[in-house]
């Protein structure tokens, strides 16, 4: 078991700089921090290496590192972080399997983000459609949002308009939600086999390009005092009715 004792090693600055998405991007890797986060990272097989402050909690099967608690703090995002950081590797992104896509158009939050794919998983949603100016799946607030469930994720990135054009040549629906015209409520949406569920900005919604595109608008009632629901909470709403509409 290696150990590391200085925030000026070499290999603590080459993890501190995980927490840039550039970095991430560069050397598709990436940090998580506490027990539960790198227990889910282990049993994905995505995890490379773990920094623990205490021997009896090396794993094993990857590489440990003893460190001391300074490199816990220089390197965690959190104000009170556990003692112990993952290192884990970013998956290669798989075909589409499953018959509900979910599809993220410039979500911008990170905790909208972490929210979304918590429940998609939740809901079978397990192909997770990102555009590239979409918050960073990656990103340590949003990881710590998804509570380990970015680990069950098939993840892609795309260019919103062409990927939906190619799910529509396949059979797929692409359903919105919607505050304008040409909008149906949730019971009134068929059945289908096969749905792509778009969810936008948080402050535009979808845009009128996606919408254009669009087989199914959906309104969710709700009460004349509410404007808009959170897109979390719409979201949520949208892949509990589309798991059950079969």
């Amino acid at each position: 078991m290696e150990e590391i004792r200085s925030v000026n090693n070499p290999y603590i600055k080459y993890l501190k700089s995980l927490k840039q998405k550039k970095y991430r991007k560069e050397h598709k890797m990436f940090l998580v921090e506490g027990y539960h986060l790198v227990e889910e990272a282990a049993k994905a097989k995505v995890l490379d290496a773990v920094l623990v402050i205490d021997k009896k909690e090396q794993i094993q099967g990857v590489k440990n590192y003893l460190i001391n608690s300074d490199i816990i703090e220089d390197l965690a995002s959190t104000i009170t972080p556990q003692n112990i950081i993952g290192v884990c590797s970013i998956k290669q992104k798989k075909d589409i399997t499953s018959s509900k896509v979910l599809v993220l158009d410039e979500i911008q939050d990170p905790g909208n983000l972490g929210t979304l794919i918590r429940t998609a998983i939740a809901f079978g949603f397990t192909d997770i459609a990102v555009s590239n100016n979409t918050v960073d799946i990656y990103n340590d607030k949003v990881i710590r949002g998804t509570q380990g469930m970015l680990f069950r994720a098939n993840f892609m990135e795309v260019e919103v308009k062409d990927f939906l054009l190619d799910l529509k040549a396949k059979g797929y629906k692409v359903i919105t939600t919607s505050l304008g015209e040409d909008v149906v409520t949730p019971d009134a949406l068929p059945k289908v086999k096969k749905s792509a569920l778009v969810l936008g900005n948080e402050a535009r919604g979808v845009s009128k390009e996606v919408l254009s595109l669009a087989d199914f608008k959906v309104t969710i009632p709700m009460d004349d005092v509410v404007e808009s629901l959170n897109v979390g909470v719409a979201g949520g709403i949208m892949m509990c009715l589309l798991s059950n509409n079969k």
